[in-house]
């Protein structure tokens, strides 16, 4: 799996939270678009392989076209000031998603109490295959809020993987790390209520 940066729909592109709350939330957290704008196009997926950048030897930024987020910044080999090298970034990147993916997989493993009806397992995996967002708003949709004693935070992140909030890809590692956790959560949840059904 990879960090999906945004979509593109109705000639523009839009992140990922603006496109779930349009078409679902199934959207964002299979990183799947099985929708069609209003023009009659299939929504895409932009991931962070993907070139957005027109090169024209400029800083480019690459915003969501609803909300205004920054989704990425393209800086040219001329401009680039103490920026990780892509071999370092990548890796760091990879390292972000598999930290999220083993977190949101941990939390996942709470989402069933020992209790749970079977009628609550069928109910969770009808709605993953609908894409039905009732099931999707239960999910745990934000793992860095560091809301209660203990949750992790953006800086933890960045603690763990050796770079600081003022690194140039300190962000996009936050997205690795939020991708990962969306895309395992998901699956977890869904493998734990396939075992009781």
């Amino acid at each position: 799996m990879s960090a999906i940066l945004a979509y593109t729909y109705e000639a523009a592109y839009h992140c990922p939270q603006c496109t779930a709350d349009r078409f679902g939330l199934a959207v964002q957290a299979r990183g799947v678009a099985a929708a069609v704008d209003s023009e009659g196009n299939e929504v895409n997926a932009v991931f962070s392989w993907d070139e957005w950048q027109q090169f024209d030897g400029t800083r480019e930024t690459l915003a969501c076209d609803d909300c205004g987020m920054i989704l990425d910044t393209y800086t040219p080999d001329a401009e680039r000031i103490d920026m990780p090298d892509r071999d370092t970034q990548e890796a760091k990147a990879k390292q972000a998603y598999d930290l999220g993916a083993e977190h949101g997989r941990n939390a996942a493993s709470w989402y069933f109490d020992g209790n749970a009806p079977e009628g609550l397992y069928k109910w969770v995996l009808q709605g993953l295959a609908e894409g039905d967002p009732e099931v999707y708003d239960t999910f745990l949709s934000s793992p860095l809020s560091g809301e209660w004693a203990g949750d992790p935070t953006p800086r933890d992140v960045w603690e763990q993987l050796d770079v600081s909030e003022d690194d140039g890809a300190a962000d996009d590692y936050i997205r690795m790390y939020e991708d990962g956790f969306g895309v395992a959560y998901a699956d977890e949840v869904e493998r734990i209520a396939r075992l009781h059904v």
